[in-house]
């Protein structure tokens, strides 16, 4: 167990609704193999220590090196948790988010988020500052994404349909788990995410008389330094907090059985969402003057 600090102490010992809370598993070094056999294949979360220490992200990457790039792309920003709370987002251009995000939080408290955004899409040189290879040599198909924001900014409760290795590369974060096996209590959510089963739960702004069962689970919880590396088996629940401004990277990673087991399905529900057929509530659309508007 690593040395908990002053602030962390004061996390734990805050409002959980959950059950109980023990820490993941850390490990501080861990070959491709040891990998393989003991936490991918055995769906099994653990922190590898500093395990990204020697990729050049740790070293290069920063808010001020990222104000350095030309591209001023525009992106979109999630306003507060959308993952349980009404759905809000707005448009904005990269560098000025880049240059707005360590300032207060707004007068309203919707704290805004670069979530899921495709970093390595729109920045392709980054790849090289990456290396995910312990997970995606053994996927079929891997998807980077980046994850950029001020202190605050929270993730809810929900399940990927993936195995997710998640690197910490700025700021740090306090993140909780929930086995699938414990899903009776997590009060699936009707709202629609792709690729993504939400808890209806909102950890934050606790409602006991709706969600009794919720003090029922077992979760683990997780700090992640800058270098820190998390893997998140697919169908564990998750739930992430920024405890500063944070530079996160992860991978999605899918195997052959994943692959055909769920991506049929997830295309169908994409598709009768699009058209307006399934899952009228969602994190990709808001509702402005009764119609629904695309991110």
């Amino acid at each position: 167990m690593i040395q908990i600090d002053h602030n962390q102490a004061n996390i734990l010992n805050g409002e959980h609704p959950e059950g109980t809370l023990t820490e993941v598993q850390r490990i501080d070094s861990i070959t491709e193999k040891q990998f393989l056999n003991d936490f991918l294949k055995t769906s099994t979360p653990v922190i590898i220590n500093q395990g990204a220490r020697n990729w050049k992200a740790l070293q290069r990457w920063s808010f001020d090196y990222f104000r350095s790039f030309e591209s001023d792309c525009s992106i979109t920003l999630e306003e507060g948790n959308v993952m349980q709370e009404t759905t809000s987002f707005r448009t904005v251009s990269f560098q000025e988010y880049i240059n707005q995000i360590q300032s207060p939080t707004s007068a309203e408290g919707k704290i805004p988020y670069l979530s899921v955004f495709e970093l390595f899409k729109q920045f392709p040189h980054l790849i090289d500052d990456v290396d995910f290879s312990i997970m995606s040599n053994h996927k079929v198909r891997n998807h980077l994404t980046g994850w950029i924001g001020p202190g605050g900014t929270v993730t809810g409760y929900h399940i990927d349909w993936a195995d997710n290795i998640f690197a910490q590369v700025v700021g740090q974060k306090f993140v909780k788990l929930v086995s699938w096996d414990q899903s009776s209590y997590m009060y699936p959510s009707q709202k629609y995410d792709s690729n993504t089963l939400m808890s209806s739960v909102n950890a934050d702004d606790f409602d006991s008389n709706r969600y009794p069962n919720f003090s029922k689970v077992q979760a683990q919880y997780a700090f992640l330094d800058p270098g820190d590396m998390m893997f998140i088996p697919r169908g564990c629940w998750h739930y992430v907090r920024s405890l500063s401004p944070s530079i996160s990277v992860n991978n999605f990673g899918t195997g052959w059985m994943s692959f055909l087991r769920d991506k049929p399905r997830e295309y169908a529900k994409r598709y009768l969402h699009q058209i307006g057929l399934y899952g009228k509530e969602c994190t990709c659309h808001k509702i402005v003057d009764g119609r629904r508007v695309s991110r």
